[in-house]
């Protein structure tokens, strides 16, 4: 069965344009920057789960002092 949509798929596919969701997934990915892009990303996520759980364990021993 022929698909009614496929001259239109085909010609987004093939077009020159990227679009805003394939740019913003490369930004997100790091894939922009490159090769090293991805392990900067990476280092980047490491760095933000490290100062979130520092941030709450601070938060937690300030707000138990507080309550005594």
């Amino acid at each position: 069965m022929v698909n009614p949509h496929q001259p239109a798929i085909t010609k987004h596919n093939m077009s020159n344009e990227i679009s805003w969701e394939r740019m913003l997934l490369d930004l997100h990915s790091g894939r922009v920057f490159g090769r090293y892009g991805i392990y900067v990303m990476d280092f980047a996520a490491i760095g933000l789960l490290v100062l979130s759980c520092t941030g709450l364990w601070i938060w937690l021993r300030h707000s138990s002092i507080l309550r005594r």
